[in-house]
């Protein structure tokens, strides 16, 4: 009878545990599909942006459009972003989870990490068009300063300025994508497992001066 109820106790408690990490599970996947939602709107608005510049700046002559439009638009980027950086860290802590899950009662019933794992989730297409969508970025960095010191009047303290923003800028942006890539490293080493960097990963953690 001692026997039965010390495995009978056992049971409930390992039933316990695996309804809360399948809980847990269910919740972050849950976080992160709201993120997900919130940052496609986000594609629509960046792109309504180099739209309206390249139509009411460029076209149609207002040069004071162009000069504003790289720092909406860098804005717009950078939470874009961080928004794809907390999908990310909520996908690489659900994939922990299930890991754990799998270990701890030997079964292989979650294989999302091996099917659509960071590595597919990074892969070349999505950096191209990572690329792509910062190709209006770039080119309103480089062109608005330029007509910014082709208005009249415009002093060239100004133009000196508005050339710092947008540097500036660049680097909030560069700061932003490099926290994205470095995620799944942070989330791993919380889980107490080792995920190995690339070199480009390795140089941005130690310009971000992260402790090892």
């Amino acid at each position: 009878m001692s026997s039965l109820s010390n495995e009978s106790r056992q049971s409930a408690r390992l039933q316990r545990e695996s309804d809360a990490v399948v809980a847990q599970i269910s919740a972050v996947d849950e976080w992160a599909r709201t993120l997900a939602s919130t940052s496609d709107r986000f594609i629509y608005f960046t792109g309504l942006i180099a739209i309206g510049t390249v139509t009411y700046g460029i076209v149609q002559r207002h040069d004071l459009i162009v000069v504003l439009s790289f720092y909406a638009l860098a804005a717009a980027l950078t939470y874009q972003i961080q928004l794809y950086t907390d999908i990310e860290g909520y996908t690489a802590q659900r994939e922990e989870l299930e890991q754990q899950w799998n270990d701890s009662f030997g079964a292989k019933v979650y294989k999302r990490e091996a099917t659509l794992g960071h590595r597919y989730r990074t892969r070349k297409s999505v950096f191209l068009l990572a690329l792509l969508n910062l190709a209006p970025l770039i080119t309103f960095a480089f062109y608005g300063p330029a007509v910014a010191s082709k208005i009249r009047g415009v002093p060239w303290y100004v133009v000196a300025l508005d050339i710092a923003g947008t540097v500036v800028g660049l680097i909030i942006v560069l700061i932003a994508a490099n926290e994205n890539q470095l995620i799944k490293y942070d989330v791993s080493q919380a889980f107490g497992r080792a995920y190995p960097l690339s070199r480009l990963q390795r140089l941005g953690r130690r310009l971000l001066r992260r402790q090892p």
